[in-house]
């Protein structure tokens, strides 16, 4: 029709006036079209184009699309107990649990998105594989006085992420996310047994008496597998959620699982309180890292070792005064 009627250069009748690197590719012809048709505002019947957005935006200004977070429900739909204790906490199945235990940094940053669109299914599949898995919960205290606690995990064990995926199909980011959970009951004190809290030592890893690329020599330094008996704060390391894991059946061990629990419990980093010195009246501090928690068949009453590296900072000089 553009050969017909014309529409500009980009006809047949604009051969000899535009280049033949214009009017031809490969040998055959490129007309028939404008480059009009790049901006047009209607298509061929007449309707509306997503161009004419460009023009709303300027007389009406740009809206980025609105970003919502999904909540994550943590949900449980079983309970395992085989153990004589009757728990009296109040769990059934259908309770949504408290999301600061289950609710890591790396599923809340997924959970975000524009309004009205689809969780796709790549996204629930990263989700799913961060979900917090083995949790504890606060220990409990039964009617005739044993202790216990729930272990939760993830329903559906090696299809766990399919399971998660098919059960938010279709949920959009805004709409809450379900992640099913069972509960597992774990006695840790029957009745009559005393119950004791294992006290935490520090021992010294590694240290670095290096500052500032010198090496530093101290007059009283840290030595690897000191351990430490002053020097840091231990109302830090003291909590009671810390103190809540290593409390137990005197005698009993205490689980790799909780051990681990205890690491991601405690911080990672102290700075020292202890004052160091060198022969030039420069003084020193060192920070203290976590490193490890030691796994040896350690029980419940028994000192737990926390191992911490150690690093030397300076902070200060004595001020050196003449006399007249």
């Amino acid at each position: 029709m553009s050969d017909v009627y014309g529409t500009g250069w980009a006809s047949k009748n604009a051969v000899g006036y535009a280049p033949d690197s214009v009017m031809y590719y490969n040998g055959q012809t490129t007309w028939g079209g404008t480059t009009w048709d790049n901006v047009a505002l209607f298509d061929d019947q007449g309707h509306p184009l997503q161009s004419l957005n460009v023009y709303k935006g300027m007389l009406e200004g740009y809206k980025s699309p609105e970003q919502v977070k999904s909540a994550l429900k943590s949900v449980v739909t079983k309970i395992w107990n085989n153990t004589d204790v009757k728990p009296n906490d109040g769990l059934v199945t259908g309770k949504v649990l408290d999301n600061k235990e289950f609710l890591n940094a790396s599923v809340s940053k997924q959970l975000s998105g524009e309004s009205n669109q689809v969780i796709g299914q790549e996204a629930l599949t990263q989700i799913a594989n961060q979900l917090s898995n083995g949790i504890s919960s606060p220990i409990y205290e039964a009617a005739n006085g044993a202790k216990y606690h729930y272990v939760y995990w993830i329903e559906g064990d090696a299809n766990r992420v399919v399971e998660f995926v098919n059960d938010n199909k279709d949920v959009k980011y805004g709409q809450p996310l379900t992640a099913k959970y069972s509960a597992t009951v774990v006695v840790d004190a029957e009745p009559g047994v005393q119950e004791v809290t294992s006290p935490i030592s520090i021992r010294v890893s590694k240290v670095w008496n290096e500052v500032g690329g010198k090496q530093v020599v101290l007059t009283d330094p840290l030595k690897a597998g000191e351990q430490l008996t002053k020097g840091i704060d231990m109302s830090l390391i003291n909590t009671k959620s810390v103190k809540q894991l290593l409390t137990g059946a005197q005698g009993t061990n205490i689980s790799t699982a909780t051990l681990n629990k205890l690491k991601e419990n405690l911080p990672q980093n102290i700075t020292g309180t202890a004052d160091y010195k060198t022969a030039d009246g420069n003084h020193y501090y060192y920070d203290f890292w976590l490193d490890s928690v030691d796994s040896n068949n350690t029980k419940y009453g028994e000192p737990v070792t926390v191992n911490s590296t150690a690093s030397l900072k300076w902070a200060k000089k004595d001020m050196v005064t003449s006399e007249n």
